[in-house]
């Protein structure tokens, strides 16, 4: 068995097996224990029509980049 299928399973197995931790692993630890500066915020008003928005500037101006089709 090789391919997603496989990797699918290993996965699975593992985690029932209990070799799989939550959470990020030791070896990335420390940098996801930093939080970074907001670099970007996004939103979105999820119905067709609904805006696609982003702002730079922690929420305080949002600049419309596309809509929701459905």
């Amino acid at each position: 068995m090789t391919g997603p299928l496989a990797l699918a399973a290993m996965l699975l197995a593992a985690t029932a097996a209990g070799e799989v931790e939550p959470g990020p692993s030791p070896e990335v630890a420390a940098e996801n224990a930093e939080r970074g500066a907001e670099v970007l915020r996004n939103r979105r008003r999820n119905r067709a029509g609904g805006a696609v928005e982003v702002s730079r500037d922690l929420g305080e101006t949002w600049l419309r980049i596309g809509g929701v089709t459905a």
